[in-house]
């Protein structure tokens, strides 16, 4: 029975598609799987455990298969908001430069046509106080569908002003 027991908990250490092959290949019950997973249905009988049976974390961990963090984070989620549901996954955080700002971004990129991206990031940010990298004023750019083709007279001009300053 002991030698059982062990094999299953390596089992449960292998990805799924292995512990199909090994359930099959042994004629052993399934314990991951997709339904044994903490699910929404799952997550009431957690919280009134705890609450009934003033038990630990680890053994209701353990009692319902689940990790004692997932325990933990639920009871916490739980006392703070009430509510059992899981939160939303990633998602994209929202631009940094938007609406009025993206308007202002474009007035400065017409009036500074030969500015290059560090420059205009600096313009953005004396004019909005946003500060963003060269990397994201780039996308926003090329986003706008903006080129940036440098004259040769501006950057000599440009070269010149900061060896003027140097002296």
């Amino acid at each position: 029975m002991s030698s059982n027991l062990c094999i299953i908990a390596k089992l449960n250490q292998l990805p799924s598609f292995f512990l199909i092959l090994v359930h099959i290949y042994w004629n052993i019950p399934p314990i991951t799987t997709w339904e044994s997973l903490p699910s929404i249905d799952f997550r009431p009988n957690i919280i009134e455990v705890y609450e009934e049976e003033k038990i630990s974390i680890r053994k209701i961990a353990k009692r319902f298969r689940v990790a004692k963090s997932f325990v933990q984070k639920l009871l916490k989620q739980f006392q703070e908001t009430g509510d059992i549901n899981p939160k939303r996954q990633g998602g994209n955080s929202p631009p940094k430069v938007q609406g009025v700002d993206l308007v202002a971004l474009t007035e400065i990129i017409e009036n500074n046509n030969d500015a290059t991206l560090e420059e205009l990031c600096e313009l953005l940010e004396e004019e909005t106080g946003i500060q963003i990298s060269r990397a994201t004023m780039g996308r926003i750019s090329q986003n706008l569908d903006y080129t940036f083709k440098k004259k040769l007279s501006m950057l000599l001009k440009k070269k010149m002003k900061k060896s003027n300053i140097k002296e």
